[in-house]
């Protein structure tokens, strides 16, 4: 009370300091609360504790990812002996082949006094009278196996198209954890200009 002996009920004598230490626990509590509850309801559905989530049933999503890895080999196949049996636009695959043609031979350089004058392949350079393309052995490489394992550079080509699709499927499911998503996603993979051409 006060000196005339009033009594204020609602009066709180403690500092704002003191105030402030009594309340910010409870403020801090209810908005990491908040922010939790946020965090959940952003979750993908996969991702939620107890939430089972609406899709196809494992073997049938991975019938559908198969059937469509079957469906970019032959389209790749098809593409690349039927629409552009002398190779696409992207000048420098001439120059993978002819590389992976080199390692084949056992040659990671060529003699610049053999091949200087008469020859130069595109996109390669000269250097202590050796003559070297400009990308790394990693795809030329691939590309020599293929061809001595397949019988074929294309087939080989073909089979990359192939494991896209799948691998596009488990990246786009553990990306946003929808089930339709990745499949369509898959599908889209499958029938890309990218993936039948490259």
């Amino acid at each position: 009370g006060d000196e005339h002996g009033e009594h204020h009920p609602h009066h709180d004598d403690r500092s704002p300091r003191v105030q402030y230490e009594v309340c910010a626990p409870v403020v801090l509590h209810r908005t990491m609360m908040c922010r939790m509850r946020t965090a959940f309801e952003d979750l993908p559905t996969r991702a939620r504790p107890g939430v089972r989530q609406a899709g196809p049933a494992p073997r049938r999503r991975g019938a559908i990812v198969a059937v469509l890895s079957v469906l970019a080999f032959a389209l790749s196949l098809l593409v690349q002996f039927h629409v552009v049996p002398l190779h696409s636009d992207d000048r420098d695959e001439g120059v993978y082949i002819f590389q992976a043609e080199m390692l084949r031979e056992g040659m990671l350089t060529l003699p610049e006094d053999e091949y200087g004058e008469f020859f130069r392949p595109w996109l390669s350079g000269s250097a202590e009278g050796r003559i070297f393309t400009e990308y790394q052995v990693g795809f030329p490489l691939f590309l020599a196996a293929a061809d001595l394992l397949l019988g074929s550079m294309r087939l080989g080509l073909a089979l990359v198209a192939a494991l896209t699709v799948p691998a596009a499927h488990g990246f786009t499911r553990n990306l946003l954890g929808d089930r339709r998503v990745a499949l369509w996603g898959a599908g889209l993979v499958a029938l890309s200009p990218m993936t039948v051409l490259q």
